[in-house]
């Protein structure tokens, strides 16, 4: 029923519906969310991993930097389960993954390196702020591996608008 219905675009598998194609907000609406997470369960449970990475990395860039979703508890509970149940698909025994992180004013790649012992770990890191901000991410070795970078920022008000 979903297929024929998705857009793709950089890699990524998505599904638009109607309420998010009228609305102005850069976040993708909770229903889109929630499509994209059944269609990857769906994938999962026909043990069909390859198919499911487009819509793994269109979900991975849809999380917050807290790691949840939009706006409900119902969106971020069943994206979070469709990644976590394909993630398990891509697992592997023999998990041996090198991560070379390089950002801008760093003077030597930041390492991550994931095994069989802790590759379900979170390895986090911060980067200094320079700008222009362009991280570099590069990997060697066997593995699957989720990378999420998040830009934290405060903006200033140009005036008070207290009433």
């Amino acid at each position: 029923m979903l297929t024929g219905r998705e857009e793709q675009e950089g890699g990524m598998q998505f599904w638009l519906s109607s309420v998010s194609r009228l609305s102005e907000s850069w976040q993708p609406s909770s229903l889109d969310i929630e499509v994209a997470a059944y269609a990857l369960l769906s994938d999962f449970l026909q043990h069909q991993a390859a198919e499911g990475v487009p819509i793994m990395r269109c979900l991975s860039g849809q999380r917050n930097s807290l790691g949840g979703f939009t706006s409900t508890q119902q969106d971020t509970t069943v994206a979070l389960k469709a990644l976590s149940e394909s993630a398990a698909l891509m697992n592997t025994e023999r998990t041996n993954l090198q991560v070379a992180v390089m950002g801008p004013s760093s003077p030597s790649p930041v390492k991550f390196l994931i095994d069989t012992q802790n590759r379900f770990l979170l390895q986090t890191a911060e980067l200094a702020m320079v700008q222009p901000m362009a991280v570099n991410i590069s990997t060697s070795g066997f593995g699957f591996a989720i990378c999420q970078l998040n830009i934290i920022y405060n903006v200033k008000e140009s005036g008070s608008s207290r009433v």
